[in-house]
Protein backbone atom coordinates (compact mmCIF):
# COMPACT_ATOMS: atom_id res chain seq x y z
CA UNK A 1 0.00 0.00 0.00
CA UNK A 2 1.10 3.54 -0.71
CA UNK A 3 0.92 5.76 2.37
CA UNK A 4 0.85 9.55 2.43
CA UNK A 5 2.35 10.77 5.69
CA UNK A 6 2.25 14.41 6.78
CA UNK A 7 4.47 15.94 9.43
CA UNK A 8 3.76 19.33 10.98
CA UNK A 9 5.80 21.52 13.33
CA UNK A 10 5.46 19.71 16.63
CA UNK A 11 8.23 18.11 18.66
CA UNK A 12 5.78 16.08 20.74
CA UNK A 13 5.09 12.63 19.27
CA UNK A 14 7.76 13.28 16.63
CA UNK A 15 10.12 10.49 17.73
CA UNK A 16 7.18 8.14 18.22
CA UNK A 17 5.92 8.98 14.74
CA UNK A 18 9.33 8.23 13.23
CA UNK A 19 9.43 4.86 14.97
CA UNK A 20 6.13 3.96 13.30
CA UNK A 21 7.27 5.39 9.96
CA UNK A 22 10.38 3.24 9.97
CA UNK A 23 8.36 0.15 10.77
CA UNK A 24 5.80 0.78 8.02
CA UNK A 25 8.49 1.63 5.47
CA UNK A 26 9.63 -2.00 5.56
CA UNK A 27 6.46 -3.14 3.79
CA UNK A 28 4.87 0.01 2.34
CA UNK A 29 5.89 2.89 0.10
CA UNK A 30 5.67 6.16 2.03
CA UNK A 31 5.48 9.65 0.58
CA UNK A 32 6.26 12.28 3.20
CA UNK A 33 4.66 15.72 3.10
CA UNK A 34 6.20 18.39 5.34
CA UNK A 35 4.66 21.69 6.32
CA UNK A 36 7.04 24.65 6.56
CA UNK A 37 7.39 24.29 10.30
CA UNK A 38 7.43 20.51 9.96
CA UNK A 39 10.57 20.72 7.86
CA UNK A 40 12.20 22.97 10.46
CA UNK A 41 11.31 20.72 13.37
CA UNK A 42 12.51 17.53 11.68
CA UNK A 43 15.88 19.15 11.04
CA UNK A 44 16.05 20.73 14.51
CA UNK A 45 15.54 17.34 16.16
CA UNK A 46 18.21 15.73 13.97
CA UNK A 47 15.79 13.45 12.11
CA UNK A 48 16.36 14.49 8.51
CA UNK A 49 18.76 11.62 7.83
CA UNK A 50 16.25 9.07 9.10
CA UNK A 51 13.50 10.62 7.01
CA UNK A 52 15.58 10.26 3.84
CA UNK A 53 15.82 6.53 4.52
CA UNK A 54 12.05 6.28 5.03
CA UNK A 55 11.31 8.19 1.82
CA UNK A 56 14.52 7.72 -0.21
CA UNK A 57 13.31 9.58 -3.29
CA UNK A 58 12.02 6.98 -5.73
CA UNK A 59 8.46 7.19 -7.10
CA UNK A 60 5.88 7.26 -4.28
CA UNK A 61 8.73 7.48 -1.81
CA UNK A 62 9.54 11.16 -2.13
CA UNK A 63 9.83 13.93 0.43
CA UNK A 64 7.71 16.94 -0.50
CA UNK A 65 8.19 20.18 1.43
CA UNK A 66 5.94 23.22 1.57
CA UNK A 67 8.95 25.45 0.93
CA UNK A 68 9.45 23.88 -2.53
CA UNK A 69 5.83 23.05 -3.41
CA UNK A 70 4.30 26.44 -2.68
CA UNK A 71 0.64 27.17 -2.02
CA UNK A 72 -0.64 25.29 -5.10
CA UNK A 73 0.87 22.03 -3.76
CA UNK A 74 0.92 20.14 -7.11
CA UNK A 75 2.11 16.90 -5.49
CA UNK A 76 -1.21 16.52 -3.66
CA UNK A 77 -2.91 16.00 -7.01
CA UNK A 78 -1.97 12.34 -6.64
CA UNK A 79 -4.96 11.89 -4.36
CA UNK A 80 -7.25 12.54 -7.33
CA UNK A 81 -5.43 9.75 -9.19
CA UNK A 82 -6.10 7.24 -6.41
CA UNK A 83 -2.43 6.72 -5.60
CA UNK A 84 -2.73 6.51 -1.80
CA UNK A 85 -4.59 4.08 0.42
CA UNK A 86 -4.47 6.30 3.50
CA UNK A 87 -3.38 9.75 4.67
CA UNK A 88 -1.75 10.06 8.08
CA UNK A 89 -0.94 13.34 9.83
CA UNK A 90 1.35 12.72 12.79
CA UNK A 91 2.26 14.73 14.69
CA UNK A 92 -0.48 17.26 13.95
CA UNK A 93 -0.26 20.72 15.50
CA UNK A 94 -3.28 22.65 16.76
CA UNK A 95 -2.77 25.06 13.86
CA UNK A 96 -3.11 22.25 11.33
CA UNK A 97 -6.10 20.63 13.02
CA UNK A 98 -7.84 24.00 13.27
CA UNK A 99 -7.36 24.71 9.56
CA UNK A 100 -8.65 21.30 8.51
CA UNK A 101 -11.63 21.58 10.87
CA UNK A 102 -12.55 24.93 9.30
CA UNK A 103 -11.95 23.92 5.70
CA UNK A 104 -8.77 25.93 5.19
CA UNK A 105 -6.21 24.41 2.81
CA UNK A 106 -3.38 26.89 2.38
CA UNK A 107 -0.39 24.67 3.22
CA UNK A 108 1.00 21.48 1.74
CA UNK A 109 -0.37 19.41 4.61
CA UNK A 110 -3.85 20.98 4.72
CA UNK A 111 -4.07 20.68 0.93
CA UNK A 112 -3.25 16.99 1.22
CA UNK A 113 -5.98 16.56 3.85
CA UNK A 114 -8.52 18.45 1.75
CA UNK A 115 -7.80 16.41 -1.39
CA UNK A 116 -7.81 13.11 0.50
CA UNK A 117 -11.19 13.85 2.06
CA UNK A 118 -12.66 14.88 -1.30
CA UNK A 119 -11.48 11.61 -2.84
CA UNK A 120 -12.66 9.38 -0.03
CA UNK A 121 -9.16 8.48 1.18
CA UNK A 122 -9.23 7.67 4.93
CA UNK A 123 -7.59 10.40 6.99
CA UNK A 124 -5.97 9.64 10.35
CA UNK A 125 -4.75 12.47 12.56
CA UNK A 126 -2.65 12.21 15.70
CA UNK A 127 -3.01 15.63 17.37
CA UNK A 128 -0.47 16.80 19.90
CA UNK A 129 -2.92 18.75 22.04
CA UNK A 130 -5.61 16.34 23.21
CA UNK A 131 -4.86 16.55 26.91
CA UNK A 132 -2.40 18.05 29.37
CA UNK A 133 1.10 16.71 28.79
CA UNK A 134 4.81 17.42 28.93
CA UNK A 135 6.74 18.28 25.78
CA UNK A 136 10.49 18.31 25.12
CA UNK A 137 12.01 21.56 23.87
CA UNK A 138 14.83 21.69 21.29
CA UNK A 139 18.25 23.06 22.25
CA UNK A 140 18.37 26.72 23.21
CA UNK A 141 20.70 29.24 24.90
CA UNK A 142 19.60 30.68 28.23
CA UNK A 143 20.26 34.40 27.75
CA UNK A 144 20.38 35.02 31.49
CA UNK A 145 23.16 32.48 31.96
CA UNK A 146 25.15 33.10 28.78
CA UNK A 147 28.34 35.14 29.40
CA UNK A 148 28.69 36.10 25.71
CA UNK A 149 32.31 35.00 25.81
CA UNK A 150 34.71 36.57 23.36
CA UNK A 151 35.53 33.08 22.18
CA UNK A 152 32.41 30.94 22.24
CA UNK A 153 33.61 27.37 22.58
CA UNK A 154 30.20 25.80 21.79
CA UNK A 155 30.14 27.76 18.51
CA UNK A 156 33.65 26.54 17.73
CA UNK A 157 32.83 22.86 18.21
CA UNK A 158 29.49 22.94 16.38
CA UNK A 159 30.15 21.23 13.05
CA UNK A 160 26.97 22.65 11.50
CA UNK A 161 27.61 26.29 12.40
CA UNK A 162 24.29 26.40 14.23
CA UNK A 163 25.34 28.90 16.92
CA UNK A 164 25.22 32.43 15.52
CA UNK A 165 25.40 35.59 17.63
CA UNK A 166 24.80 33.61 20.82
CA UNK A 167 21.65 31.91 19.59
CA UNK A 168 20.96 28.48 18.08
CA UNK A 169 19.70 28.36 14.51
CA UNK A 170 17.28 25.42 14.67
CA UNK A 171 17.39 25.00 10.90
CA UNK A 172 21.05 24.02 11.23
CA UNK A 173 20.97 22.30 14.60
CA UNK A 174 20.64 18.50 14.65
CA UNK A 175 20.43 18.16 18.44
CA UNK A 176 23.76 16.33 18.74
CA UNK A 177 24.46 17.92 22.15
CA UNK A 178 28.11 18.76 21.53
CA UNK A 179 27.55 22.45 22.24
CA UNK A 180 25.85 21.73 25.56
CA UNK A 181 28.85 19.76 26.77
CA UNK A 182 31.25 22.47 25.55
CA UNK A 183 29.68 25.36 27.51
CA UNK A 184 31.39 25.57 30.89
CA UNK A 185 28.71 27.98 32.14
CA UNK A 186 25.86 25.57 31.31
CA UNK A 187 24.07 28.21 29.25
CA UNK A 188 22.98 25.73 26.58
CA UNK A 189 20.03 23.56 27.48
CA UNK A 190 18.60 20.59 25.64
CA UNK A 191 15.82 18.16 26.42
CA UNK A 192 13.97 20.46 28.84
CA UNK A 193 10.38 19.38 29.45
CA UNK A 194 7.49 21.80 29.95
CA UNK A 195 3.87 21.07 30.78
CA UNK A 196 1.11 22.35 28.51
CA UNK A 197 -2.63 21.81 28.24
CA UNK A 198 -5.05 22.21 25.31
CA UNK A 199 -7.24 25.27 24.95
CA UNK A 200 -11.01 24.94 24.84
CA UNK A 201 -11.00 25.81 21.14
CA UNK A 202 -8.48 23.03 20.46
CA UNK A 203 -10.84 20.47 21.96
CA UNK A 204 -13.76 21.89 19.97
CA UNK A 205 -11.80 21.62 16.73
CA UNK A 206 -11.11 17.95 17.37
CA UNK A 207 -14.83 17.37 17.83
CA UNK A 208 -15.44 19.04 14.46
CA UNK A 209 -12.91 16.76 12.81
CA UNK A 210 -14.67 13.68 14.14
CA UNK A 211 -17.90 14.89 12.56
CA UNK A 212 -16.02 15.15 9.26
CA UNK A 213 -15.21 11.40 9.43
CA UNK A 214 -11.58 12.11 10.26
CA UNK A 215 -10.19 9.41 12.56
CA UNK A 216 -8.48 10.85 15.65
CA UNK A 217 -5.70 8.79 17.17
CA UNK A 218 -4.47 9.07 20.74
CA UNK A 219 -0.91 7.91 20.00
CA UNK A 220 1.19 7.19 16.88
CA UNK A 221 1.39 3.49 17.80
CA UNK A 222 -2.29 3.17 16.80
CA UNK A 223 -1.26 3.87 13.21
CA UNK A 224 0.12 0.32 12.81
CA UNK A 225 -3.31 -1.15 13.42
CA UNK A 226 -4.93 1.43 11.13
CA UNK A 227 -2.53 0.53 8.30
CA UNK A 228 -3.27 -3.18 8.67
CA UNK A 229 -7.01 -2.48 8.45
CA UNK A 230 -6.45 -0.77 5.11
Amino acid sequence: MNIAWCITGAGHYLEESFAVLERLAKSHRITTFLSGSGEEVVKAYGLWGRLKKISPGSYMQEIFTHSKQGFSSPSTGRFFLGKYGVLIISPATTNTTAKIAHGISDTLVTNAASHAMKCGVPVYICPVDRAAKKITLPYYIDKEVCRRCKTCEPANVCERGAIISFRIDLLRCNSCGICEAACKYHAIIGGKKVKIKPRKIDVENLKKLKKMDVIILEHPREIIKAAKER
